[in-house]
């Protein structure tokens, strides 16, 4: 009783993006699990914009998310991961570029996430700057689908790198890493600027201690 009266029994509600799920979070969330076995947390994916809504509304209590900004209004945001964005590219384009730019590959059709993303905005943004539309030929549900459709010669694609690696796995394709300023994300873990229960702290903190390393950088 004294445990739970403290806050170290119960519910983490924690909403994450793609790249998030993806990538770094079940290492961490596995060994939270085993640290704290009395502590449940329930995940879900949602998309960033979302996630910093409902960790607003109080309907979440961590989010993993791209704000946008550092600090984002209302909200306790602490650097997590760095993700390095690479052209996922089937095996047969002709490139042996060390790296690329966006505007290299506009020319080609894009496989993309079905969903309005943040990387999608920013995709179109960088697009927009560079005078060109972004050709989006297939928008499909998830990373691995990505890779097969572009394995298949459906068009190129641009995903973070450990999940390019992962998903790719296996497949004819090359990954080239983009040197576009923007290439190169930084995830936040994200909670409200309010006193935290000791369970969700206890999780933050895991979090940001004993997660893997980024692809292209340390934190």
């Amino acid at each position: 009783m004294a445990d739970y009266a403290k806050g170290l029994r119960g519910v983490v509600r924690l909403h994450a993006n793609t790249s998030a799920l993806s990538q770094y979070l079940p290492y961490g969330l596995a060994s939270f699990s085993k640290a704290c076995p009395d502590i449940k947390v329930e995940v879900q994916e949602r998309l960033s914009v979302e996630i910093l809504r409902e960790l607003r509304e109080g309907a979440v209590d961590i989010g993993v998310a791209f704000p946008g900004q550092p600090t984002a209004k209302g909200l306790r945001c602490y650097p997590y991961k760095v993700d390095q964005l690479v052209a996922v590219l089937p095996d047969s384009y002709g490139t042996s570029a060390e790296s690329l730019r966006l505007v290299d590959i506009l020319d080609d059709d894009l496989v993309v996430l079905e969903s309005n993303t943040a990387m999608l905005k920013m995709l179109e943004d960088a697009a927009a700057i560079a005078g060109k539309p972004l050709r989006l030929r297939v928008q499909v549900k998830s990373f691995e689908a990505i890779c097969r459709m572009i394995e298949a010669g459906m068009g190129v694609g641009i995903l973070p790198e450990l999940a390019a690696q992962s998903f790719g796995l296996g497949l004819n394709l090359k990954l080239v890493p983009l040197s576009d300023e923007w290439a190169v994300r930084q995830m936040y873990i994200c909670v409200r600027d309010e006193s935290l229960s000791l369970s969700v702290q206890r999780l933050v903190d895991h979090l940001l201690t004993d997660s893997p390393p980024s692809a292209g950088a340390k934190n």
